[in-house]
C-alpha cells in the first residue's frame, strides 16, 4: 500500500505517491491527521496499475477508485479501466451522491463492458462536470442513474448523465472540445432539468464537437427539460457546436432528436 500526499512547498508543489515498505509503521495520528507540518496533506493509496510512463490503465474496482479519477490525472495517469460493475449506491460508499468529477486533460475510460449503476446527483451535474476535449470513452454501460437540478452549479453550459461539458483541449485552446464516445448504453435513467438555458443531452449536455458510434439510449430513460429558453434537448447531446458524427449503429429510443441540429 502507499501514501498518496500533496505537497504545497513553493519548491515542490504536486500530488505524489511514496511506497510503505513492509514493516514501516503508518500510526493512527498519522492515518487520522490530513496535514502534517502544515505543507502536505496525506492519504492512503491503493496502487491500481496505472503508469503515465508507460500508458497502463488504471484499474477501478470501486465507486472510490471511479471519484479518484480526478487525482490520478494529477500523477499524470489518463487511462483508465474498469475492471468491474461499479454501485455508486453501496453503502460502503454512501457520501457518492452529489459527487461530480472535473477532468481538465484529456482521458480514456474503457468500460471493458461494464455497467456503472445507480449513480444520484441532484445539483445539476453528470458524473462528469467537465472533460477535456480529445477524452474517449467506450464499451460502457450506464444503468439506474438518477440526475437531476434545478440552478447552476459551476460553470457548466449543459447537463448530461455522464458529460456536461466538454472543454477545449489544453493543447488547443481555441478549438471547441471534442469527444468521442463508443459502445455506451443507457438504460432505466431520469434526467430532469428545470434551469434556464442550459443544453440536455442524454450522453453529453455540451461539447464543441461529437463522435458516437454504437451508442444507444432506450425507452427506459427520461429526458426533461422545463427552464426557460433551453437551447437544445438530445437523446445524445444537447448541443454539438461544430456538429456530431452518428454511426448508423446508435439507437434513439426516445422521441427526441439525436443531437439538436446535427444529423447521423
Amino acid at each position: 500500500i502507499s501514501i498518496r500526499y500533496v505537497s504545497y512547498s513553493s519548491e515542490a508543489y504536486g500530488e505524489y505517491v511514496t511506497k510503505l515498505t513492509p514493516g514501516q509503521e503508518f500510526d493512527d495520528v498519522f492515518a487520522g491527521n490530513s496535514w502534517i507540518d502544515g505543507t502536505v496533506q496525506n492519504d492512503l493509496f491503493r496502487e491500481r496499475g496505472g503508469d503515465p510512463e508507460t500508458g497502463a490503465a488504471q484499474m477501478i474496482y470501486t465507486a472510490g477508485d471511479f471519484f479518484e479519477i480526478g487525482r490520478d490525472i494529477e500523477l499524470g495517469i489518463v487511462n483508465f479501466q474498469l475492471a468491474n460493475d461499479i454501485y455508486f449506491d453501496n453503502d460502503d460508499f454512501t457520501v457518492i451522491s452529489n459527487y461530480s468529477i472535473d477532468c481538465d486533460v484529456p482521458i480514456t475510460i474503457d468500460g471493458n463492458g461494464k455497467t456503472l449503476y445507480n449513480f444520484t446527483n441532484t445539483e445539476g451535474l453528470g458524473l462528469f462536470s467537465s472533460l477535456a476535449g480529445g477524452s474517449m470513452i467506450q464499451d460502457l454501460n450506464i444503468d439506474g442513474f438518477q440526475v437531476s437540478g434545478t440552478q447552476r452549479y459551476g460553470p457548466t453550459d449543459g447537463l448530461g448523465l455522464l458529460v456536461c461539458d466538454v472543454l477545449p483541449s489544453p493543447d488547443d485552446s481555441s478549438t471547441p472540445g471534442r469527444i468521442t464516445l463508443r459502445n455506451i448504453s443507457v438504460t432505466n435513467s431520469t434526467l430532469e432539468c428545470s434551469m434556464e438555458e442550459m443544453y440536455v443531452g442524454g450522453l453529453v449536455g455540451w461539447c464543441g464537437s461529437a463522435d458516437l458510434d454504437s451508442c444507444s439510449v432506450d425507452g427506459t430513460v427520461a429526458i426533461t427539460a422545463t427552464g426557460e429558453n433551453v437551447p437544445g434537448v438530445g437523446a445524445f447531446v444537447g448541443y454539438a457546436q461544430d456538429g456530431a458524427e452518428i454511426d448508423a449503429e446508435c439507437t434513439n429510443g426516445t422521441t427526441l432528436p439525436d443531437v439538436p441540429g446535427a444529423t447521423a
